[in-house]
């Protein structure tokens, strides 16, 4: 018996429609809509047939038209700085499940720190409509992106300046920088060398991080010196570096603050490099809490960020100011925790 085409199927090979998915599956479009915002008033067998009829025709709701008709397109747009460092490539996996589940599409890009792709990410996608943007910058400070801004909501990740009416989204990065540093200064540490903040640029996570640095040392009778504010980026190689500069300028230090996982790895690898034990001689600290840092030799102390709350924090904020269209602004907290390992406390043999 030879079965009748499917819509798609047919020689002018038309996109499917609404209306080819509601046929298909015996139901109505509004119950295809439905199924397509998540909404929960769909059976469950219903959903299941509705979604395998979506998955055999390959149909995909057409953005274009859906806000012409209901004035949003349900996309949002995640714009991080890379998408190779594990921080955010988690981040990036834990917003885009989120966001699915709140009938939301995302598209992601990558501006790789630099201010222009920074400023162009807060347009939006030139080919498609967005509803919201999410935004973690290293270069543009809070007021600049409010400067910079278009008529698309906004939520920001990893910095707000003072009175941003710009709605933020992280964990308090001064509160951690105090932890840390605290946690050192209990061990024993009086030489604390932070890498990871320019004081030519006080604004951003690293900065953040360094002002709670600053503050426990000052709150210990520790005097605070620039001298041991190191700028340097946040990956393997500029820890490395950055520590190799600090010991080949003849610096004595017995700690490091690193402002995240990698520039710590890093710096541990140079430490071993010129045979200075960690945590015996040195100790090292960081943030992020990553996979690598829990399996290095030694492991790494450092803040646990709840990324998954993060995402869904942003992704709700993003979703209500579209909704509301509104520019009112707050400030949302996540939780983190210390966690102590090996490069801080424990007598570790090289």
């Amino acid at each position: 018996m030879t079965m009748k085409p499917l819509p798609h199927q047919r020689c002018n090979k038309a996109r499917p429609s609404i209306v080819d998915v509601a046929r298909a599956a015996g139901v109505s479009s509004k119950t295809v809509s439905n199924v397509l915002h998540n909404r929960d008033v769909v059976k469950p067998e219903t959903r299941q047939r509705v979604e395998q009829v979506i998955a055999d025709l390959q149909y995909h709701p057409n953005m274009v038209s859906r806000q012409l008709r209901y004035g949003k397109s349900n996309v949002l747009m995640l714009a991080l700085p890379e998408l190779t460092t594990t921080y955010f490539s988690v981040l990036a996996h834990e917003v885009m499940k989120y966001t699915q589940q709140k009938g939301y599409t995302l598209l992601i890009t990558e501006t790789l720190g630099d201010k222009d792709k920074e400023a162009q990410a807060l347009k939006g996608i030139d080919t498609c409509a967005v509803d919201g943007i999410i935004l973690s910058t290293l270069i543009l400070t809070g007021d600049e992106v409010w400067t910079k801004r278009t008529d698309i909501p906004i939520v920001l990740l990893g910095e707000r300046s003072q009175d941003s009416l710009i709605t933020h989204v992280g964990i308090d990065n001064q509160a951690s920088g105090y932890d840390l540093t605290t946690h050192l200064i209990d061990q024993g540490c009086r030489h604390i060398l932070f890498l990871g903040a320019d004081l030519a640029k006080p604004y951003g996570t690293g900065w953040l991080r360094m002002c709670g640095y600053r503050k426990a040392l000052e709150q210990h009778r520790l005097s605070f010196e620039t001298a041991f504010i190191r700028p340097c980026d946040y990956t393997y190689s500029a820890g490395m570096m950055a520590t190799h500069m600090a010991l080949h300028e003849g610096m004595k230090f017995d700690s490091l603050v690193c402002g995240n996982d990698a520039i710590a790895i890093g710096a541990m690898r140079e430490l071993r490099i010129n045979g200075i034990a960690v945590p015996n001689t040195v100790k090292v600290v960081g943030w992020d809490d990553s996979p690598e840092g829990r399996f290095s030799n030694p492991t790494l102390t450092s803040v646990a960020i709840n990324v998954s709350k993060i995402a869904a924090s942003a992704v709700d904020a993003v979703i209500l100011a579209s909704e509301r269209q509104t520019t009112q602004s707050s400030e949302i907290n996540v939780d983190y925790s210390l966690n102590i390992r090996e490069s801080s406390t424990t007598l570790w043999t090289v």
